[in-house]
């Protein structure tokens, strides 16, 4: 076959510089927690980006779950996620119904099971293999999606439940059996999350895993907790954060002091939105969910010494106000004033962060 000749069209053409399309900016989901955000991703009204998967590792009862359910919530009522499919993914089947009222009808409706029986109710994923595959069947529409897996921990594998049974049956018989079964979770972890963190990314999805902190008993040498699953669950992370109970909130009523939530410290192990990491601390109530506005108070008055405590009363200038935080809380509330407050805790952390940073000429430019 004859070579067709180029035309001096084509080669005009070919050589013209190729225009670069737009990029486009990431789009956060907010935790429900301003202080949550601003840790994650220095705004104080988005925390996680999308395209990214979120390791949420804590103690037990520390909150690890209400956080990530608080997630779905936002997502659940915020215009920007309106084409997002929202699963839970219960496999602890540990979610009460006081919990999921935290947040609302318009977000028990959004919040979806991976997977129904004939019956209509919800069927969690028991294996670890079938939470992977549900996860590649749902990034095959091609549609963006948040999914809340709790937890890692509740998973078995095919090979786990075959040991299981034939350990059951040498036990019975007065047999051994060698091996172990957790080294194979570890390893159908590592295999598989791979596949999956490239298609989360490419439809802008957000996939968060809850794991159950546990004590590492050679601290000494290494972190004071681990997780179920190996290392594969960190490193794909996008971030990780680990959630541990500082003290108990009491309220006296009726002569006796009654627990009513939790002072929580939230740690960001990993963080490749920003590279930052760091820590917070804030409350988690049994009735009302995370606390944000007197977190952010919390924050302003007594982490960073922004504005000045008389005693009971706060003086926030910036606001006219002087008197106590549950005032000042009600006012802010009855004013529709709270993004003005979060703006305001928004630009006092980056000032600390500028003033935390090295002050060094670049390196690079």
């Amino acid at each position: 076959m004859a070579k067709r000749k180029i035309t001096t069209e084509e080669i005009k053409e070919a050589s013209m510089p190729v225009e670069k399309a737009a990029k486009v900016p990431p789009t956060y989901l907010s935790s429900g927690s301003t202080l949550l955000n601003l840790l994650l991703s220095d705004k104080y009204d988005g925390g996680y980006e999308t395209g990214g998967y979120v390791l949420a590792m804590g103690t037990s009862r520390s909150g690890k779950s209400l956080l990530t359910l608080q997630a779905l919530a936002e997502a659940a009522n915020s215009s920007v996620f309106d084409g997002y499919t929202l699963y839970h993914d219960d496999s602890e089947r540990g979610a009460s119904e006081g919990l999921k009222n935290l947040f609302g009808t318009k977000t028990e409706e959004r919040i979806n099971s991976p997977a129904y029986d004939e019956n209509g109710l919800p069927q969690p994923s028991a294996q670890v293999e079938e939470f992977f595959f549900r996860i590649d069947d749902i990034c095959d529409k091609g549609k963006p999606f948040i999914y809340v897996l709790d937890s890692f921990d509740s998973l078995t594998t095919d090979d786990e439940e075959g040991k299981f049974d034939d350990l059951k049956k040498a036990h019975r018989a007065g047999k051994q059996i060698s091996g172990t079964y957790g080294l194979s979770k570890a390893k159908a972890f590592s295999t598989y999350m791979r596949k999956i963190v490239g298609p989360i990314r490419d439809t802008n999805s957000i996939l968060f895993g809850i794991s159950q902190a546990k004590d590492n008993i050679s601290f000494g040498y290494g972190e004071k907790y681990t997780r179920a699953g190996g290392t594969a669950l960190r490193y794909y992370a996008t971030c990780e954060i680990m959630v541990d109970i500082v003290e108990a909130i009491k309220k006296t009523v009726a002569g006796n002091p009654r627990h009513i939530g939790n002072r929580v410290k939230v740690t960001a192990n990993k963080n490749r939105q920003t590279g930052s990491r760091g820590v917070i601390l804030i409350s988690i109530y049994d009735s009302h969910g995370v606390d944000d506005l007197g977190d952010i108070i919390h924050y302003l008055t007594e982490t960073e010494n922004h504005w000045k405590k008389s005693g009971q009363k706060m003086i926030a200038p910036e606001f006219d106000f002087e008197g106590t935080p549950e005032k000042f809380i009600s006012m802010i509330e009855e004013q529709n004033r709270e993004d003005e407050l979060k703006q305001l805790c928004q630009k006092v952390w980056l000032e600390i962060k500028d003033k935390s940073a090295l002050g060094r000429k670049k390196k690079y430019e």
